[in-house]
């Protein structure tokens, strides 16, 4: 079966090699949008970071939560290259699993990234179960996006073009992003994945993969 997803993997030595490559131009000369999606839970810091930014962000916490579950939520903000706390992310989270990156070339809607971000919070998993699913944290969604199909790859990346984030040598950083099949997937086959439970269900040669890293 062929690849969901190209990866590629790049060199960094600094704050700003990272940040330029984040903010690399396409073919077409277009500058992305790039979001954050952080995970509360790996540092108390994050919370106050994100909510002191004056940037767009949304904690994704399920319904109205208290406030300690809401603080270790994970945190979806769209970043802004000069931002300070585009460099506070880069500077003390890189390397310790803070978040991933998506990229987006074309315009894209904080609300319809947010939302698909929101939608693959939860999973199921092969016995039918309900399960947080923290693809936010590099270490999970290094392994998790090899091994999905093209349908599942789709539905994972939903309007965005490239998912960033770094390796397990904090000195390179990696990139997805889907192949020309996984980006021709009709929106009836991604409907299907979900089922009648509405959530994404992991398959057990994925949870095999997790369980062998």
């Amino acid at each position: 079966m062929s690849r969901s997803v190209i990866i590629s993997s790049l060199a960094v030595t600094d704050t700003q090699s990272i940040i330029n490559h984040l903010w690399a131009c396409n073919a077409d000369g277009q500058i992305p949008d790039v979001y954050a999606i952080l995970d509360g839970g790996r540092d108390r810091r994050i919370f106050n970071m994100v909510h002191n930014s004056q940037l767009e962000y949304k904690s994704m916490c399920p319904g109205e939560g208290s406030y300690v579950l809401q603080r270790a939520s994970p945190q979806i903000v769209k970043l802004e290259q000069e931002n300070p706390l585009t460099l506070k992310i880069i500077d003390q989270g890189w390397g310790t699993s803070w978040c991933i990156f998506l990229i987006s070339h074309a315009p894209s809607a904080f609300n319809r990234v947010r939302y698909n971000c929101e939608k693959i919070t939860f999973v199921s998993d092969p016995a039918g179960q309900k399960l947080l699913f923290r693809y936010y944290d590099p270490r999970i969604m290094r392994v998790f996006l090899p091994t999905c199909t093209h349908e599942e790859a789709a539905l994972i990346f939903g309007p965005v073009d490239e998912i960033a984030m770094e390796g397990e040598d904090s000195r390179q950083m990696i990139r997805f992003s889907l192949s020309e099949t996984a980006r021709n997937v009709p929106p009836l086959a991604l409907n299907a994945l979900r089922g009648e439970s509405g959530l994404l269900k992991i398959r057990p040669a994925q949870i095999e993969a997790f369980n062998l890293n």
